[in-house]
């Protein structure tokens, strides 16, 4: 069931007219019994404020603000492109991030400041590697943050009104070798299978991103891993990067809903998808604030993840009538 579909099923049940717009970026139209219209793009469904969605839109804001309340974030740095440093006057150039990637000591992430479902975050395992993942992130920001990668399991919880309402943990895009297939044809496997699940992928099989994976493995896109090697060709993690969700609902690490809603408090959104990190010593660092969070993926999970998000999806349809219908009555 696309989310489309799902979000169509739940309005159809409250009784509320549900019109999708999809030759431009999916667009709903949802019209209530009571004559009120909202209008909502993608998942977003209006229920954060504006100034607080701007806020977690622009990570280093985000870092900032939850290492102040005293939330654990990766150790980084926001750097910016050599044109834009000169034009107004920064040190923090491309040249300054290479010497505190040094510093960090490598493997380390890179990433734009501003971009959704991974898109231009990047692992480089040595200087080289480093520019090459400078020059991605600059393509889709003229702001870029390195920062130290961690290694641990990552999560996505879905927290509303002070509750988590979806949690699953986010694997990366991994190959097995079977002892005959290439990496690239392993890659390829993998991608087409999603697909035909639909559950496309961000990433494709030629993404430069994939090589210094196999290479920090010995591999190559040309080798032949032995049969049952489980290989890593991938940094962001979940389908969009071309990894899987992993239902954990009754299985989380202990303290990571509490630590989930207590984030989310501190970015002040109504609505949030949180990514955090959880390392063997059980430390939970918060790597990305989204909203709105992605609902897509997670209900083809089984009966009990589908009942879960359209639960969510009949929940946020109501706050939104009720704020609508509240704004159109005026005060008492």
């Amino acid at each position: 069931m696309s989310q489309s579909d799902l979000i169509r099923r739940v309005a159809s049940r409250l009784g509320i007219g549900c019109d999708v717009e999809t030759t431009a970026p999916r667009l709903f139209r949802f019209t209530y019994p009571n004559g009120v219209i909202r209008y909502v793009p993608d998942s977003d469904f209006a229920v954060n404020r504006a100034a607080s969605l701007v806020v977690s839109d622009i990570k280093p804001c985000v870092y900032r603000f939850l290492g102040q309340a005293g939330h654990a974030v990766p150790e980084y740095k926001v750097f910016f492109a050599d044109s834009w440093a000169r034009e107004f006057g920064i040190e923090r150039n491309q040249a300054t991030a290479s010497a505190f990637a040094a510093e960090l000591g490598y493997p380390v992430v890179v990433k734009p400041a501003n971009s959704l479902r991974g898109r231009g975050v990047q692992l480089a395992f040595a200087p080289g590697e480093l520019a090459e993942a400078i020059t991605g992130a600059l393509a889709f920001d003229c702001m870029f943050i390195v920062q130290r990668y961690i290694a641990g399991e990552e999560y996505r919880l879905v927290v509303f009104d002070k509750a988590v309402r979806l949690a699953y943990r986010k694997d990366p895009f991994e190959i097995v070798g079977d002892g005959r297939n290439t990496c690239q044809q392993l890659i390829e496997a993998s991608l087409d299978a999603s697909r035909r699940a639909g559950i496309p992928a961000d990433v494709t099989a030629g993404d430069p991103r994939i090589d210094p994976f196999l290479a920090d493995q010995g591999l190559a896109r040309d080798l032949v891993p032995e049969a049952g090697r489980t290989c890593r060709v991938g940094l962001a993690a979940g389908f969009p990067a071309g990894g899987r969700l992993v239902e954990r609902w009754n299985a989380l690490p202990e303290g990571l809903a509490a630590e989930a809603i207590a984030v989310a408090h501190a970015s002040g959104l109504r609505l949030v998808g949180l990514d955090i990190l959880v390392d063997s010593s059980g430390t939970c660092y918060t790597i990305d604030v989204n909203s709105p969070p992605a609902l897509e993926g997670y209900a083809a999970l089984g009966s009990g993840p589908r009942e879960r998000t359209e639960a969510l999806v009949a929940d946020l349809l109501g706050a939104m009538g009720a704020e609508a219908a509240a704004v159109l009555q005026g005060p008492a």
